[in-house]
C-alpha cells in the first residue's frame, strides 16, 4: 500500500510539473501571438496611411491638371476645383506629418 501511494504521489507530482510547464509554454505562445497581432495591425495601419496619402496626392495632381484644361470662361467652376485641389493637398500634407 505504501509503495502504491508513493507511485501515485510521484505520478501526481509529474502531472503537476507537466501542467506547470504547459502553462508556461502557453503564456509564452500567447505573448508571441499578441505581439504578432500588434505588429500586423501596425503594418496594416501604415499601409492604409501610405495608400491614402498617395491617393490624395494623385487627386491633387489630377485637379491641378483639370484646372489647366478648363476654359477660362467659368470662374465659379475654376474656383470650386481650385478649392478641392487645395483641400486634397492639405489632407495629404496632414497625413504625411
Amino acid at each position: 500500500m505504501q509503495g502504491e501511494q508513493t507511485q501515485l504521489d510521484r505520478a501526481v507530482a509529474r502531472v503537476a510539473l507537466e501542467c506547470s510547464r504547459t502553462e508556461d509554454v502557453l503564456q509564452m505562445l500567447t505573448g508571441r501571438l499578441m505581439k504578432a497581432e500588434d505588429e500586423e495591425r501596425r503594418y496594416i495601419a501604415r499601409e492604409l496611411h501610405n495608400e491614402m496619402n498617395q491617393e490624395l496626392a494623385m487627386l491633387a495632381v489630377d485637379l491641378r491638371l483639370l484646372l489647366r484644361l478648363l476654359p477660362k470662361g467659368d470662374p465659379v467652376l475654376i474656383e470650386s476645383i481650385s478649392k478641392l485641389q487645395h483641400r486634397a493637398e492639405v489632407l495629404s500634407a496632414n497625413l504625411a506629418s
